[in-house]
């Protein structure tokens, strides 16, 4: 089975991988802002639950600079994709 790539196709791409990047941007200042508010008074526990919130912060971000060049790499792809389908229609 031919799979048939257009600039739609692409675009659909670009916009899930957009879509992820702010998801995990956004789970990774949530858990930044709102952690130190937790366990206030149990300084023993905070500072294990900052810790693994660190963690989780630093998954978050590893993919990131990923995604953000292979959102670039689709984004040339559809303009030569859009070239191509522009010669081919004129």
């Amino acid at each position: 089975m031919a799979m048939i790539v257009n600039a739609t196709t692409i675009d659909a791409a670009i916009g899930g991988a957009e879509i992820c990047l702010h998801e995990l941007q956004s789970a990774a200042t949530t858990l930044q802002s709102e952690a130190p508010n937790v366990g206030i008074g149990q300084e023993d526990v905070l500072q294990q639950f900052l810790g693994i919130v660190n963690q989780c912060v630093t998954a978050l971000e590893a993919p990131q600079a990923n995604l953000q060049k292979n959102i670039g790499t689709l984004q040339t792809l559809v303009g030569i994709v859009r070239q191509m389908e522009s010669a081919s229609i004129s």
